[in-house]
C-alpha cells in the first residue's frame, strides 16, 4: 500500500508476495508518499503515526498513481538508508533544492 494524506493506492498482492519470497529478510508494509524530502526523525515519526507507513519516499506514490490510472499491477521495493531514528545526512541533501528537485 502506498499512502499519503490524500490517497491510498494498493500494490499488487501477488507481486508483493513473490518479492517477499525472493528478498531475504524483507519487511512488508505501507510506504508513505511525500512531495518533499523527509529528513528529520520527528517528521518521520509523525508520518508513521498518521499513516502507519513503515517507510517514506518521493517516488512510489507517483508510480502507484500512474499504475492505478492505467489499471496496471505495481509493487514497490525500497532499501532504507535513513531509519526513522536517524536524520538524513547533510551530504544526501547537498544537491537538493528547496523545492525538492535535484541540482547536479
Amino acid at each position: 500500500m502506498i499512502v499519503s494524506e490524500t490517497i491510498k493506492l494498493a500494490t499488487d498482492r501477488d507481486w508483493s508476495q513473490a518479492l517477499l519470497q525472493l528478498i531475504p529478510d524483507a519487511i512488508h508494509g505501507a510506504i508513505a508518499g511525500a512531495t518533499t524530502i523527509v529528513a528529520h526523525p520527528e517528521a518521520k515519526r509523525s508520518l508513521h503515526m498518521s499513516t502507519g507507513a513503515l517507510a517514506v519516499d518521493n517516488e512510489s506514490r507517483v508510480v502507484a498513481s500512474v499504475a492505478a490510472a492505467r489499471r496496471l499491477p505495481m509493487a514497490a521495493v525500497r532499501v532504507i538508508m535513513d531509519p526513522a531514528g536517524r536524520q538524513l545526512p547533510a551530504a544526501a541533501l547537498a544537491s537538493v533544492r528547496k523545492n525538492g528537485t535535484i541540482a547536479p
